[in-house]
């Protein structure tokens, strides 16, 4: 798991990482009962768990805290269209909802240049996010002894915490993206106005321009549904929250540990 924690690209929609949840569970080392790993666990109900149970019942662990560790580094949490994330205690995906309902002539016609008439036209667009949250949940099993399992249910209700406060965080960022792009900013090119124009010619005098203006309106309307709709503006708002993610990730804000106590944990896991 080390290796791969240490090899590991920072991920779109990445939340916190197992180093952050290793460095969290390396109080449950110093607890004996864990360090004898059972059988293969199985994903366990969500009445014995400390924290709010996740969607998935297999991001629910019942297992020794060695298993926990392992199943992080190979599988991981399984994210909201079911995909294992190794290394990942928590995973958001966004999902965009984006349509272009109507439009609405704002100017024209008027000649932008001699012999060219145009007009401004604006679209209306309804733009939402909904973001699947996914998160590893863990029961220690066995349970710790009496003389230290009010530790353990502080550790692990504070790993909970600092997973949801971290994926919150996604959350939060992809109602703002949605916010912004509708505002006009041009990391989303939302275009809430757009220009068609005609030109006269030797056959088609102003009024004849202004006319066939006027009829390229609706199609250009069209178009940039068209374009919405072929995954554009949606991938424009992944590269967006990618971007985010990334810099949250490397900032301060972010309190997941530094690399360093992989190695660390590593030898306490192996002692497991």
């Amino acid at each position: 798991m080390a290796k791969g924690l240490a090899t590991s690209r920072l991920s779109r929609w990445q939340v916190l990482k197992a180093v952050g949840a290793v460095s969290s569970l390396s109080l449950f080392g110093t607890l004996s009962p864990l360090r004898t790993p059972s059988a293969v666990a199985a994903p366990c109900p969500p009445a014995t768990f400390y924290c709010e149970a996740d969607p998935n019942p297999l991001n629910n662990r019942c297992e020794s805290c060695a298993q926990l560790l392992t199943y992080m580094g190979t599988t991981g949490v399984i994210d909201g269209g079911g995909q294992p994330q190794p290394t990942y205690a928590g995973w958001t995906t966004p999902e965009w909802d984006v349509s272009v309902d109507s439009y609405s002539i704002r100017r024209g016609p008027y000649e932008k240049e001699k012999g060219q008439w145009c007009y401004e036209v604006r679209c209306t667009y309804s733009a939402k996010v909904k973001s699947a949250l996914r998160t590893l949940r863990w029961v220690p099993t066995p349970p710790p002894p009496a003389s230290c399992a009010d530790k353990c249910t502080d550790a692990i209700s504070r790993w909970c915490a600092a997973v949801d406060e971290h994926e919150q965080h996604h959350v939060q960022e992809n109602r703002n993206i949605v916010s912004e792009a509708k505002a006009g900013a041009k990391f989303a090119d939302f275009r809430p106005t757009f220009e068609v124009c005609a030109s006269t010619t030797r056959f088609c005098n102003a009024a004849c321009a202004q006319a066939r203006a006027l009829a390229k309106v609706h199609g250009a309307f069209l178009r940039e549904r068209a374009r919405i709709y072929s995954g554009t503006l949606f991938t424009q708002l992944e590269d967006e929250a990618d971007r985010r993610a990334d810099a949250f990730h490397r900032s301060p804000g972010d309190k997941h540990p530094p690399r360093r106590v992989v190695a660390v944990n590593r030898q306490s896991a192996a002692r497991e």
